[in-house]
């Protein structure tokens, strides 16, 4: 793992390893949604997820499920956002009390993963929420704790679960962002803001594939 006051990161070894074992990965993920203070919406999206006890998603232990328990129903929101093709993990997830949408089958399925923690906190990277995404495979996954940044990952998520704007194809409002310490941070969301980038130094209308390829090359 790596770490700077405001952001974390931290990988799966693919062999059971990372922080000890693929449970504490789990746990760790969990206890990051159940930080969250009354006040905070909590966001989690997945491509997938599992059903073991500290599952993030339909954990009894810890995760959301347990978070709203301790709410007692009441205080901020929390939501799921679902990918429309895993329809088993989508239909166990039905019997929670926990309010989820799903993408549209096939095309516009959402391969988002992440979890939102009011402007506190966005947790995001390639790792499903499965026991496979914590032991069997390569994954990562980073926190950042930039209240500007985790707002634009709010209003990404608000614009998914509470319009259905899965790929409405309209750029982000900001994509441009300051560190604690100065550093710039970009920030992207696709399919929105492929074709639709206005940012220096890349070209007017440029694709996400041009904004890789510029860090690659510079």
């Amino acid at each position: 793992a790596s770490a700077a006051p405001w952001w974390w990161a931290f990988f799966s070894k693919g062999d059971g390893g990372s922080l000890s074992s693929s449970s504490s990965v789990e746990r760790y993920i969990s206890q990051f949604i159940s930080s969250a203070a009354s006040q905070d919406t909590v966001y989690l999206a997945s491509f997938t997820w599992g059903t073991g006890t500290n599952d993030p998603v339909n954990g009894s232990s810890w995760g959301i499920n347990a978070l709203y328990n301790v709410r007692s129903g009441a205080g901020a929101p929390i939501r799921v956002i679902a990918d429309g093709d895993d329809l088993a993990d989508i239909n166990a997830t039905k019997l929670s009390q926990i309010p989820m949408v799903s993408s549209p089958q096939s095309g516009s399925a959402t391969h988002n993963k992440l979890a939102v923690v009011g402007t506190q906190a966005v947790m995001t990277g390639s790792m499903n929420f499965t026991s496979g995404g914590y032991s069997n495979q390569p994954n990562n996954m980073v926190i950042v704790r930039v209240p500007a940044v985790v707002r634009a990952y709010q209003t990404e998520m608000d614009d998914q679960f509470l319009n259905s704007n899965f790929v409405e194809n309209s750029p982000s409002p900001q994509n441009l962002f300051t560190s604690p310490n100065g550093d710039r941070i970009e920030v992207f969301f696709a399919p929105d803001d492929n074709g639709n980038i206005s940012l220096s130094p890349y070209s007017a209308g440029s694709a996400l594939k041009e904004v890789i390829q510029y860090h690659i090359s510079n």
